[in-house]
């Protein structure tokens, strides 16, 4: 019997920080990480800048641009 359509796979990810400690790179690899397996629902919390970020508009956009790909599943 097929169980696992009874369950909901939800990844979170919480207080990215983008900046000097965590670099846009190192959140779009996370990213391409998610991808591979295949979530239902992807929940992006938290904290998203740091001072070194807080004025560039696109650091959100590049870090994880590969979550486009889950159209529909990615909530903030």
């Amino acid at each position: 019997t097929d169980t696992t359509s009874k369950y909901l796979r939800v990844f979170q990810m919480t207080d990215v920080h983008i900046g000097s400690f965590i670099s846009i790179d190192r959140v779009n690899n996370l990213c391409n990480k998610i991808l591979t397996l295949n979530p239902d629902l992807v929940l992006l919390t938290g904290d998203f800048y740091t001072v070194e970020t807080r004025n560039d508009d696109d650091a959100f956009i590049k870090a994880f641009e590969p979550l486009k790909k889950l159209k529909g599943k990615v909530f903030t």
